[in-house]
């Protein structure tokens, strides 16, 4: 899209993307026509993951009670198992075990870096959300709480784990054909 002759984006934040994404649309807001999350975190300004996942709706998160911090610097894993259970609990069981044969450490420092974009220069973006019904991950409860505390325009209900990708590829390709739309 373009508008004042400057392309313009939609951002779409998958899981421990939507803190990116909400950074990234701090930096540059008037280049963001719309920021959609995808079973994702959707921190406020000064707010980590961490401080989301604490939060009482995020009780029940399967990555929390199951992951593995280890090395210098530390970086966090799971084990298939616990991967299968936490993140593609509605996949088939050899697409759930060939993505959690493929998923790597991830460096701990993300967790606990809070977003430092300004909350009234995002709430000038308009924000959509898909939202999964079976997520172990982040729990619906949570994020149901951070659509409600970000006033999201439109939210899709998925009956999904926290992969739709892999999980109902057909009904997010069709929400977000919808939400960008």
């Amino acid at each position: 899209m373009l508008a004042g002759g400057r392309e313009q984006a939609v951002l779409v934040g998958y899981s421990m993307g939507g803190v990116v994404v909400t950074e990234a649309a701090g930096r540059c807001p008037d280049r963001i026509v719309s920021m959609i999350f995808v079973a994702a975190f959707m921190p406020s300004s000064g707010q980590s993951l961490v401080d989301l996942t604490r939060l009482p709706e995020g009780d029940g998160d399967m990555i929390q009670a199951n992951i593995v911090v280890e090395g210098d610097p530390p970086v966090a894993s799971l084990s298939a198992e616990a991967a299968a259970a936490a993140v593609y609990n509605c996949c088939p069981p050899e697409v759930a075990t060939r993505a959690a044969a493929r998923r790597r450490p991830q460096a701990v420092a993300v967790f606990a870096t809070p977003v430092s974009a300004d909350d009234e220069r995002l709430a000038a973006i308009p924000r959509s959300y898909v939202l999964t019904k079976q997520d172990n991950s982040i729990p619906p409860a949570l994020q149901r709480r951070m659509i409600s505390e970000h006033a999201c325009e439109r939210v899709i209900e998925l009956d999904a784990d926290h992969c739709p990708q892999l999980s109902a590829t057909n009904e997010l390709v069709a929400a977000l054909n919808e939400l960008a739309g």
